[in-house]
């Protein structure tokens, strides 16, 4: 029993498929940010950091993944997590628009003293990503 026309023509049609994925991503990590990311700091409550997306590419973008680090007063990290920003308005998911800036915040520990934010990667609707490190 040998392999069928189909199995050779599927398994070819997932590596080419593949590679296509593979060099859109690498296209998109060697080239310009697709945004420009401003961490705000903490906010005078010290309930929440706060950050600026500001959107430079026309490629639709998914969501954009942001490294937060907070620590207590004496350096000791009590949250470290990647914030996954959708540009949710209330209770709805809206598009992330070409040439607008977003301002949002996310909310502290209370334990936190410090944070530091930082863009880690932006996801695109073709299921490709820009990454900044």
């Amino acid at each position: 029993m040998g392999i069928s026309p189909f199995a050779v023509l599927a398994a070819a049609f997932l590596v080419f498929s593949t590679a296509e994925r593979f060099q859109a991503a690498a296209a998109e990590t060697a080239g310009e940010a697709p945004v420009e990311f401003t961490y705000g700091g903490i906010s005078p409550d010290k309930t929440n950091v706060s950050y600026k997306i500001k959107v430079n590419t026309d490629k639709p973008i998914d969501e954009v993944h942001i490294n937060l680090k907070e620590t207590d007063a004496s350096g000791k990290t009590v949250e470290q997590t990647t914030i996954v920003w959708q540009n949710i308005v209330g209770s709805t998911r809206k598009p992330i628009e070409s040439g607008k800036t977003y301002e949002d915040q996310t909310p502290l520990d209370p334990a936190a003293t410090k944070a530091d934010c930082s863009l880690k990667e932006v996801v695109f609707k073709d299921g490709s990503k820009w990454s900044a490190n």
